[in-house]
């Protein structure tokens, strides 16, 4: 899936020790992508969406901006819960 939009923040990359002692730690890098609903791009209609990134991929953000427009593919994860 892709989503076009606009940079809005990108935090920093953010370390999380390695459960076990061979293994590499684990990175995560957050950005925040303004994008237009139905490919109306007015801040009224627009929504603010959370995106990481994981592992060797943090470094990617190193040479966008905020404020910067861009195309993003994602890959979308969840499950059906039953009973609720």
């Amino acid at each position: 899936m892709e989503l076009t939009g606009t940079i809005i923040k990108i935090k920093e990359i953010e370390n999380f020790p390695s459960k076990t002692e061979d293994a590499k730690d684990f990175q995560k890098r957050e950005f925040w992508l303004q994008i237009s609903v139905g490919g109306i791009p007015h801040e009224k209609y627009s929504q603010t969406v959370a995106l990481e990134l994981h592992g060797d991929k943090v470094t990617l953000l190193d040479s966008f901006k905020e404020g910067q427009e861009v195309i993003t593919a994602i890959n979308l994860k969840g499950k059906v819960i039953e009973d609720r």
